[in-house]
């Protein structure tokens, strides 16, 4: 079988789109969401997905601001470790991004490429 973000080996993946995204796409939610979509699928979101990913990223944000623990362990490899954050990033915020990037590299359009 194909594995996927939520396999074992797999979840550190989960990470690196949220934090490309964040890195080269500016400070903008939109051209970050955008950015990292088309990182994952090769093209860009609709109006209807690109909202999806704004309620998932504004949702993410919020859990993971009421529980840094868990934000830590979304965030890093090894939170006792933290490598640095991109520039103007929190934990909270790498969270949430690696959770919207989760979301992205499990759409089926990702896994198949069709």
């Amino acid at each position: 079988p194909l594995p996927t973000c939520t396999d074992p080996p797999v979840p550190p993946a989960h990470r690196w789109p949220g934090w490309r995204a964040s890195q080269e796409a500016g400070p903008n939610a939109d051209t970050r969401l955008t950015h990292a979509f088309r990182l994952c699928t090769s093209r860009r979101p609709d109006a209807g997905e690109l909202k999806t990913l704004h309620r998932l990223l504004e949702q993410s944000r919020q859990e993971f601001a009421g529980s840094p623990k868990n934000a830590a362990q979304v965030a890093f490899n090894d939170p006792k470790n933290p490598v640095p954050l991109p520039s103007g990033s929190s934990m909270t915020d790498l969270a949430a991004w690696s959770a919207v990037a989760r979301a992205l590299l499990n759409l089926d359009e990702t896994l198949t490429k069709q």
